[in-house]
């Protein structure tokens, strides 16, 4: 029994330690203001657009940009998108997991105009963002997470490779 114990204990460790690996770190990249060029852009790249408006937090089906407005079909935030609403836009450090990386595609806009219950499409002024975040991988922090994640994962191999000799040694000198 106690065998086991020195055997399980360390493979529970490993268990514990590779559940936490491969986080994906990203920027806002906020700015204070968007450009028409930019924001239709980012709508033919696909990316998943949120509008913070004064009142909700709504996401954008089929966005696009025509005269200097932004166009598109207003729908309720799907859940895998309403986790990253508030990130600390200074830090570059903002994390997701890799189930969670969906996250990099979100482009957010916020005005100070207010959702209406009836309103099911936007037609709205670039001006009147103040505010716009998109969100894009922090490579370097990604990358040396995923080394040191890896390299984790070596020693702690090693280590519980090492432990198994040494209670096989030990066992087999008796």
């Amino acid at each position: 029994m106690n065998r086991r114990k020195i055997v399980y204990l360390p493979a529970l460790f490993l268990v514990v330690s590779l559940s936490s690996c491969m986080d994906y770190f990203y920027k806002t990249n906020t700015k204070p203001s968007i450009d028409a060029q930019t924001t239709s852009a980012l709508a033919k790249e696909n990316r998943f657009f949120i509008i913070h408006f004064s009142n909700s937090t709504n996401a954008l089906e089929h966005p696009y940009v025509k005269n200097d407005s932004l166009f598109g079909t207003i729908i309720a935030l799907p859940p895998e998108h309403s986790g990253n609403l508030n990130p600390d836009t200074s830090s570059i450090k903002n994390r997701v997991t890799a189930k969670d990386k969906n996250v990099l595609t979100e482009v957010h806009l916020y005005t100070n105009e207010e959702l209406q219950n009836t309103d099911t499409g936007l037609a709205e002024k670039i001006t009147s963002f103040h505010r716009a975040d998109v969100y894009e991988i922090n490579e370097s922090a990604s990358n040396t997470n995923h080394v040191l994640n890896i390299v984790g994962i070596v020693a702690v191999i090693t280590l519980v490779a090492g432990a198994i000799l040494i209670v096989a040694n030990s066992q087999s000198a008796f």
